[in-house]
């Protein structure tokens, strides 16, 4: 990923007057024929001045005026009332841990991605459509100073946090091959760009795939089944609305489309085979316990 030469003609039909647009941001990551911000002239001056004013001025009383009211910390504040303390891109971990005992002001907060980086886009630094509270994992690991917008040379479509959601476009299969068992995570054909952009920055089929390889574990944790019949019974609770809340915990939302897909598959040998391998790993751990191997 990231800009090369090729993705300078994404630019060529834009011009920088349109950057003070309210509703620039969320169009350009639904309309690939807007053209990408193309202020090339004066970009590195300007990346500079956007850092300095990111990085130094964003506590001063008119800037947070300007932006609706908020300071960064209220903004991170509002932002957790509404959304929990999950990360919206991944679903698989907390933006931040809370702290007891420590004042709402001084809680720890996550790094505020920038969803058009401040590499290509220098003139949105400080936008604050374009500040979206993330996990480090996300910031720091997987996207780094990557392009949503464009990819080789050729513009492609994205979904907008504030505004969009991946979680109705995605489900979850299980299968078993001569490792165990091992899931696929399916995409709707219907937003297929947008899902593989969100794939392909935020490396989100390799994270869930990585997470669930111990699916035994996982169920075995979640459900202490006794037998397959109550196995069969946890899986359906788990499916309930007030089961794995995506907002609850890290992984949530990923949880639940796992026993979805093992709840409408109840008669699949995939389960009899699940059952079997958490009976074989609870021997297992019983020779450890007795045995010490």
């Amino acid at each position: 990923m990231g800009r090369d030469k090729a993705a300078e003609s994404c630019r060529s039909t834009n011009n920088c007057g349109c950057l003070s647009s309210k509703s620039k941001i969320p169009s350009l990551f639904n309309n690939i024929g807007l053209g990408l911000p193309c202020c090339s002239p004066v970009e590195e001056a300007l990346g500079a001045l956007t850092k300095h004013l990111y990085q130094r001025t964003s506590k001063l009383s008119k800037i947070i005026t300007a932006c609706h009211n908020e300071s960064l910390h209220q903004h991170y504040k509002n932002y957790q009332q509404a959304n929990h303390s999950i990360c919206c891109f991944c679903g698989s971990a907390e933006l931040s841990q809370f702290r007891h005992g420590i004042d709402t002001k001084n809680q720890w907060r996550s790094d505020f991605d920038h969803l058009l980086a401040q590499k290509h886009y220098p003139l949105y630094a400080v936008h604050p459509d374009n500040l979206v509270p993330t996990c480090g994992i996300c910031n720091s690991k997987a996207k780094h100073e990557d392009d949503l917008l464009a990819s080789s040379g050729k513009r492609r479509r994205s979904f907008y946090p504030y505004s969009e959601c991946a979680c109705s476009f995605v489900s979850m299969s299980i299968r078993a091959d001569e490792l165990g068992l091992s899931i696929d995570v399916l995409f709707d054909p219907a937003q297929n760009e947008k899902l593989k952009t969100w794939d392909n920055v935020y490396h989100i089929r390799e994270r869930v795939q990585g997470k669930f390889k111990n699916l035994v574990t996982i169920v075995a944790s979640d459900c202490a089944p006794d037998d397959l019949a109550d196995l069969k019974n946890q899986i359906s609770r788990k499916c309930r609305p007030e089961s794995l809340k995506p907002t609850a915990e890290p992984w949530n939302i990923w949880k639940k489309y796992v026993y979805q897909w093992l709840d409408a598959h109840s008669a699949d040998p995939v389960i009899e085979l699940l059952w079997e391998s958490i009976e074989a790993k609870r021997r297992d751990e019983d020779c450890q316990d007795t045995f010490g191997v």
